[in-house]
């Protein structure tokens, strides 16, 4: 149990679409809220939920797809709220053949890695159109890029298309060489906050208001776009330029909520189904139970 003076800490990976964790910190939300927050930032080579799992890290930001499956396989977390919509992109060459999902069967792909939220999210769209997206042996051929690296891959035709979140994904988008083929944008929800269980279960009142001043990050991003953009860059969380920055940020809803996120998992989960990684006779409902903790934010 984390004393009431102690750091909380919270996970920084590099995204954009982190922008309301960067502007309750920096607007002092997690101070109004009596908490003592850090930012950890993370090596790429490490798996952010499983050091939340551990509580190494009291919380991340991070895309509820990708949280699904190790919760179910007994990671020791939850999530507490939906913070904003888009921010996933699958990208393919700007003249490539590619015009569907469906025409993805048979090619290779580059992602950041197998655990990450993009592989998540879109193993659900490609299974959809008939591909099998299991990594061994199914009919893409994942390939383990950096996210920094994506854009050259797939200029260089390593790989016929690639997926991320941004930045990434969207810089040979932006400077004209690529298009996107599919994104969350129409998610009502994208990245949740995703807190250890045992602080959710032992320190629900330090839960809820670590969650509440999390979602008034999020509330605040939008009318100071700006702002948050200039916050990103000089603090080094993003690698990209500030009017990148601006621009990608443009594209979110941010519509954050507590009560509405546990209505938009379910039907998420009952998708995620069709891809294999849960079992088809789970029940979305009691997945939800387990994936989703109800601190009684009201919104």
């Amino acid at each position: 149990m984390i004393g009431a003076h102690e750091a909380l800490p919270l996970v920084i990976g590099g995204d954009i679409c982190a922008a309301p964790l960067y502007a309750a910190y920096h607007k002092g939300f997690f101070d109004d809220a009596g908490l003592k927050v850090t930012l950890a930032r993370t090596q790429q080579t490490e798996d952010t939920k499983d050091g939340v799992g551990a509580g190494k890290y009291i919380g991340a930001p991070g895309i509820f797809f990708s949280w699904l499956e190790p919760i179910y396989n007994g990671l020791n977390a939850r999530l507490t709220a939906g913070l904003h919509a888009g921010c996933l992109r699958l990208v393919v060459g700007k003249d490539s053949q590619y015009h569907r999902l469906a025409d993805l069967k048979g090619t290779t792909i580059g992602v950041p890695s197998l655990s990450s939220s993009a592989f998540a999210y879109f193993a659900i769209g490609l299974s959809e159109a008939g591909i099998n997206v299991d990594p061994d042996g199914g009919d893409i051929t994942w390939r383990t890029v950096d996210a920094d690296s994506l854009g050259t891959a797939l200029a260089d035709g390593q790989v016929d298309a690639i997926m991320g979140s941004d930045p990434a994904p969207l810089l040979p988008v932006f400077n004209g060489t690529a298009r996107e083929l599919a994104n969350n944008d129409a998610e009502e929800f994208c990245c949740s906050v995703a807190l250890n269980g045992d602080f959710v279960k032992k320190q629900p009142k330090e839960a809820k208001a670590l969650t509440e001043a999390w979602l008034k990050g999020s509330a605040y991003v939008p009318d100071h776009i700006d702002e948050i953009a200039k916050i990103e860059v000089d603090n080094d969380y993003v690698a990209a330029d500030q009017d990148v920055v601006v621009r990608v940020l443009k594209t979110y809803g941010f519509k954050a909520s507590a009560s509405r996120f546990r209505a938009a998992i379910e039907p998420g989960i009952e998708k995620f189904k069709t891809t294999g990684f849960i079992t088809s006779d789970v029940s979305a409902q009691s997945l939800t139970n387990a994936v989703v903790a109800d601190l009684g934010i009201k919104d």
